[in-house]
C-alpha cells in the first residue's frame, strides 16, 4: 500500500529543520512578538489567570498568531478530551473545517509548564494552517515548490503519532512545525539557521 511505502520512505530519511527564507524573517517576527507582550516570560503572564482570563487570552495568542503568519482561520475550538488517547494531544489544526483546535483539559490543568507547551502548541498548529493554505494556493507564498508539492503529499498520506512516533516527528510537515517551535524556545538559533542558508 502507498501510505506503508510512505511510512518506510520517510523512517530512511535522514531529514533536517531547513527552513526558507521566509520562514526566517516569520521566526523573527514570532520572537519579536513574544519578547514584547511576554518581557517576563510565558509562564509570569499565564500563571495567575481565571480559568476564562486564561480561554480569552489563548484566543488572543491565536488571532495574534494568525495575523503573525498571514493566514487565516475560521474557527477556533476548545476541546474536552474524550478518550484516552485524547488526553495526550496538545491541540490539532483541521483542514477540513481550518481551525485551531486546543486542548481544554491541559490548558486548565493549573501547571504551569503544560499552559506553556500549549502556548508553543498554537504557534505550531498555525504553522499546519499556513502549511495547507500554501498548498492550496502556492502562487501568494514564497516557498519553493518542491516543498509545496512535498506538503501536499504529506497531507494525503499523513502519518498519526499513534501510528508511527519515529515516522510522525520524521514527516515534512512536522519536521517544519516541530522545528518553528524548537526556534520559539530557544533550542535553535535563527542565526544558525541563517548559516544553513548561505551553505
Amino acid at each position: 500500500e502507498e501510505h506503508e511505502k510512505y511510512i518506510s520512505d520517510i523512517l530512511q530519511f535522514n531529514n533536517q529543520y531547513r527552513p526558507s527564507e521566509s520562514d526566517i524573517i516569520l521566526l523573527e517576527n514570532i520572537k519579536k512578538y513574544i519578547d514584547s507582550n511576554f518581557p517576563n516570560g510565558i509562564e509570569e503572564k499565564l500563571s495567575g489567570l481565571s480559568e476564562e482570563e486564561l480561554v480569552e487570552t489563548f484566543k488572543e495568542i491565536i488571532n495574534d498568531a494568525s495575523g503573525l503568519m498571514g493566514v487565516q482561520i475560521s474557527e477556533i475550538n476548545f476541546f474536552t478530551p474524550e478518550s484516552k488517547r485524547d488526553m495526550f494531544i496538545f491541540g490539532f489544526f483541521r483542514r477540513e473545517d481550518n481551525s485551531i483546535n486546543i486542548n481544554l483539559a491541559m490548558l486548565l490543568s493549573g501547571d504551569t509548564s503544560i499552559i506553556k507547551e500549549q502556548f508553543f502548541t498554537v504557534f505550531h498548529e498555525m504553522k499546519h494552517a499556513l502549511q495547507w493554505a500554501v498548498v492550496l494556493n502556492p502562487e501568494n507564498y514564497y516557498i519553493p515548490p518542491e516543498v509545496v508539492s512535498e506538503w501536499a503529499y504529506n497531507f494525503l498520506h499523513y502519518i498519526s503519532c499513534f501510528e508511527n512516533d519515529e515516522a510522525y516527528l520524521k514527516q515534512p510537515l512536522e519536521m517544519d512545525t516541530f522545528g518553528l517551535e524548537e526556534v520559539l524556545k530557544g533550542n535553535i538559533s535563527i542565526d544558525s539557521l541563517k548559516e544553513q542558508l548561505t551553505k
